[in-house]
């Protein structure tokens, strides 16, 4: 019994003393304005430069939101086998009625335990 509850708490002290999960970090993030499609949407391009320290640890989604004339909620931009590190290139898409002006758009990686990076903004101007 005495060696099972010292076992314990060992893996616990590892556990809190250096076994912890790293950020992902987003080094690049970049959108520039793209064509209008038939129906008035704005296509914005761009990419996203990501990379998680771990080792093995994967990013497994993204998640972008934006300030502007019409704030823009959070969106998910799911990466369904996941990455380690990435040039990955993303294409959103502004609605006919998004008003025009200048849109500050926030990009967020997030690893397999969750752990979120910083965010980085690019910004674009819908004109």
């Amino acid at each position: 019994m005495h060696r099972l509850a010292l076992a314990f708490a060992s893996v616990s002290l590892l556990a809190l003393v250096g076994c912890g999960n790293a950020a992902p970090t987003v080094s690049a993030f970049t959108l520039a304005v793209g064509a209008k499609d038939a129906a008035g949407n704005t296509s914005l391009d761009g990419k996203v430069t990501a990379t998680d320290p771990d080792d093995g640890d994967r990013i497994t989604r993204f998640q972008i939101s934006a300030t502007g004339p019409v704030p823009i909620q959070a969106q998910p931009l799911a990466v369904p086998t996941g990455i380690t590190a990435t040039d990955l290139p993303i294409k959103l898409v502004l609605p006919a009625a998004a008003p025009k002006g200048e849109y500050t758009f926030s990009i967020v990686a997030y690893d397999e335990a969750e752990e979120p990076s910083a965010p980085l903004t690019a910004k674009v101007t819908l004109p």
